[in-house]
């Protein structure tokens, strides 16, 4: 199977004109416009996806995703909360601690490594803070990390 994009944009066109209430044509459209570099088209479908279907994360994370890139930190932070609050997954907690990072708050970054013991995947987390660690020149820390990030990989198997 080849990538085609620009196939894939069609087809998600032609399934919102079949279908104008499927979320997730509007949410994976606006996940890969955004993955294409063209944020300002994305964010309206997202947007949208939000409004279709309010009771489902996917969208809001989608949307919290796009407004980090925006450079929209409260309003992503909504967002991810949203998400959380309807289904509580490791990557609306990996949203959270984004924000919480590029946004200086050491508690919001803290409180979604905390609530990553024990989850299926909480190596995603863990690889984040690495990176994290590292942007902020924090040697020290990313190394203990690591080491939580490899435990974690252990005990999922991978």
């Amino acid at each position: 199977v080849e990538e085609d994009f620009d196939k894939a944009i069609e087809t998600y066109r032609l399934l919102m004109a079949t279908y104008p209430d499927d979320f997730a044509a509007q949410s994976n459209m606006g996940a890969l416009l955004r993955q294409l570099g063209r944020l300002d088209e994305a964010l309206p479908l997202i947007e949208a996806a939000t409004r279709t279907a309010p009771d489902q994360s996917s969208p809001h994370i989608n949307l919290g995703f796009a407004l980090v890139e925006a450079g929209r930190l409260a309003d992503a932070r909504a967002a991810f909360d949203r998400a959380a609050a309807i289904q509580d997954s490791t990557v609306a907690r990996m949203g959270l601690f984004m924000v919480g990072v590029l946004g200086q708050d050491d508690a919001l970054a803290r409180a979604q490594l905390e609530a990553a013991p024990g989850r299926r995947d909480a190596s995603l987390i863990y690889g984040l803070a690495v990176q994290a660690a590292m942007y902020k020149g924090q040697a020290a820390r990313a190394l203990t990390l690591a080491d939580q990030w490899r435990q974690a990989m252990l005990k999922e198997g991978q």
